[in-house]
């Protein structure tokens, strides 16, 4: 176990949930409907660290020149569809006037109080404070008045100001992990390839896949390919290569996973659709390596639509909490499962998006 039995999460106002709580362990599995907060409970987590901190991720930009991406414009990322901007999508609705992410420690002994992270939205811009006494706040002019915050967001601008908090942290450091965040990562790699060879970080990776892949890796490395362009590569024993892109998203994944996780060390672990693209096999090792997480004091937090997955995981991790989430007229709310309720979903070939209406 932990040094950190539990956490509780709440939020008001935030993205799609008006209001609302959850309780998270040493591991937390969430399972439910679609749009019932599993994503936006990662999410909320991910940014209370603070939202304007540097990530391991980047993007694209035009001759392959890749952007830094901090913990918001990440999550912006995630969401934006056509040309829409801003961080708008954060608030109730897109209209609400502010909003709160709040995040308790209760250790074996102590309750410590809620670090808040609070949103407020004036004119054109969405104003970052804290009750955290170390971070400093500053004087905002705005047509309201006067705000005092420690950065802002713009509503309808991809803007986020201002730069000189990203390596402050209000809570423990987190790290997000989705399938759909896999191709930021690479760009991230590339930039940082140095650093992570010299860290040592790769081999043992390369050692823990081919336990996976049938293939007998010693490294990755980022290589000139077809033309001289760069990309990733397996390196096996006998000196070929694979690229990992024909490995298969499962390993993919898991490899990226594994490698920003050593970069960045966090306490908080979150990982969304953890069965996507994964067979159950690697799902077997991504639960044996989140036991080795917790017992170092790892916290891990994920998100599944897989019954099959969460009992894998949760066969491996003693006292891992199971909770189903569902999402009324934006009030959340959240059910602990136990494992042999689990089993009875998989028996009855429930999906486990009704498991919340079946289970009572």
């Amino acid at each position: 176990m932990s040094d950190t039995d539990t956490k509780k999460l709440k939020l008001k106002n935030f993205r799609g949930v008006k209001k609302g709580e959850v309780e998270l362990g040493d591991m937390t599995i969430l399972i439910g409907a679609n749009n019932s907060a599993k994503s936006t409970i990662l999410e909320a987590i991910f940014l209370i660290s603070n939202p304007l901190r540097s990530v391991p991720y980047m993007k694209p930009a035009e001759k392959d020149v890749a952007l830094p991406l901090n913990a918001v414009s990440l999550i912006h990322e995630l969401h934006k569809t056509l040309t829409s901007e801003g961080y708008a999508f954060l608030l109730y609705k897109y209209t609400a006037d502010s909003a709160e992410i709040g995040l308790n420690f209760k250790s074996r002994n102590i309750q410590l109080n809620y670090a808040y992270l609070r949103f407020k939205k004036t004119g054109h811009e969405i104003f970052l404070s804290t009750d955290i006494p170390t971070i400093t706040h500053k004087n905002f002019h705005t047509p309201a008045g006067i705000v005092k915050a420690f950065g802002s967001l713009g509503v309808s601008v991809n803007k986020t100001t201002p730069e000189f908090l990203n390596d402050v942290l209000l809570t423990e450091e987190s790290l997000l992990i989705s399938s759909e965040l896999i191709k930021h990562a690479y760009w991230y790699m590339h930039n940082n390839w140095a650093n992570i060879m010299n860290l040592g970080i790769t081999k043992e990776v390369a050692k823990d896949i081919s336990r996976l892949v049938n293939e007998n890796f010693v490294n990755i490395t980022i290589e000139p390919f077809l033309g001289g362009r760069l990309s990733v590569f397996g390196f096996l024993e006998d000196g070929t290569r694979i690229r990992l892109g024909d490995l298969g998203a499962g390993a993919q994944i898991y490899i990226t996973a594994r490698i920003l996780y050593e970069l960045t060390k966090p306490k908080l672990l979150l990982w969304d659709d953890v069965e996507s693209h994964m067979n159950p096999r690697m799902l077997v090792r991504i639960a044996e390596w989140f036991s080795e997480l917790i017992k170092n004091g790892v916290q891990i937090v994920i998100t599944t639509h897989s019954l099959e997955a969460a009992k894998i995981i949760a066969e491996f991790i003693e006292d891992a909490k199971i909770c189903t989430t569902t999402l009324k007229d934006g009030m959340l709310k959240t059910r602990e499962l136990s494992i042999d309720e689990v089993n009875s979903l998989l028996s009855a070939g429930i999906d486990v998006r009704l498991a919340d209406t079946v289970i009572v």
